[in-house]
C-alpha cells in the first residue's frame, strides 16, 4: 500500500488510480531515438495511453539533477500501463531507443480521487511541475507543509496527480524516493504560483526540512 494511502487511498468499488508513467532520456543519437518515437507513440495509443508531456522543454526549478528529456504518459490504471511498457509493441519500440538514448522509466500511481485525467483538454497547452523528494530531514515541517500547500494549487486551478504514492521502476537507475507531478492551467499559471507571496513561505518551509528537484513542462497540445 502506498505511503500516502490514508490520504488517497482507493475504496472498495472505486475507479483504479490512474497509471502514470515518467521517462527521463539522455539522448546520445537523436536518428535512431526519433525512429522510436515513431513506434513507440503507435504503442502508446494500442493500449489506451494518452501522451502528458514529451520533450526537451525543462524548466529547473529547484535542485541540481541534469534533467534531459522528459515522457509523461497517462494510462487508466498501473496495470495498464505495466501491460503497455511489457507488450510486445513496446519492446520493440524499446529496442530501438536504447540504440539512441539512455533512459529511466518509471510508473507511480495517482494519488487522491481518481478524477479524469485529459491531456490536451483546452487550447493553451497544461503544464506539469514534477519533484523528486531526495530527502526529509524533518518530518513536522514537512507535514505542516503539505497541509498548507493544496488550498494555493486550488486556487490557480492547480492539481495534484500524484504525490508520494506507489513508484515502480521499470528501467534504468534512477530510481526516485518520493515522486511528485502538478498539473497547472498552462505554464503562466504555473510560474506565478511558484513565484507567488502565497507559495514562496512554503517553498522556505520546505526547503528547510527537505532536499528537492523540481521541474517545469509543457503538456502536449490540444489536438487540431
Amino acid at each position: 500500500m502506498p505511503a500516502d494511502a490514508a490520504a488517497g487511498g482507493t475504496a472498495p468499488g472505486a475507479a483504479l488510480p490512474h497509471g502514470l508513467v515518467i521517462g527521463e532520456s539522455d539522448v546520445f543519437d537523436r536518428a535512431e531515438y526519433d525512429t522510436y518515437r515513431l513506434l513507440g507513440g503507435p504503442s502508446v495509443v494500442l493500449h489506451g495511453g494518452a501522451a502528458l508531456f514529451s520533450g526537451p522543454q525543462i524548466e529547473v526549478l529547484e535542485g541540481t539533477r541534469d534533467w534531459q528529456r522528459l515522457v509523461g504518459i497517462v494510462f487508466a490504471s498501473m496495470a495498464a500501463a505495466h501491460t503497455w511498457h511489457d507488450s510486445p509493441e513496446y519492446q520493440n519500440a524499446r529496442e530501438q531507443r536504447l540504440r539512441g538514448a539512455r533512459s529511466s522509466v518509471w510508473i507511480i500511481e495517482q494519488t487522491g480521487a481518481a478524477a479524469p485525467i485529459a491531456p490536451g483538454r483546452s487550447s493553451t497547452p497544461l503544464a506539469y511541475m514534477l519533484g523528486e523528494v531526495t530527502a526529509i530531514r524533518d518530518v513536522e515541517p514537512f507535514k505542516e507543509y503539505l497541509r498548507s500547500v493544496e488550498p494555493t494549487l486550488a486556487a490557480v486551478g492547480a492539481r495534484y496527480l500524484s504525490k508520494g504514492g506507489r513508484i515502480d521502476l521499470v528501467e534504468g537507475p534512477w530510481q526516485p524516493r518520493r515522486a511528485v507531478l502538478i498539473e497547472f492551467p498552462g505554464r503562466d499559471v504555473a510560474l506565478a504560483w511558484y513565484r507567488s507571496d502565497a507559495y514562496q513561505p512554503l517553498a522556505r518551509l520546505r526547503q528547510g526540512c527537505c532536499d528537492t528537484d523540481l521541474v517545469l513542462v509543457e503538456g502536449v497540445p490540444a489536438p487540431a
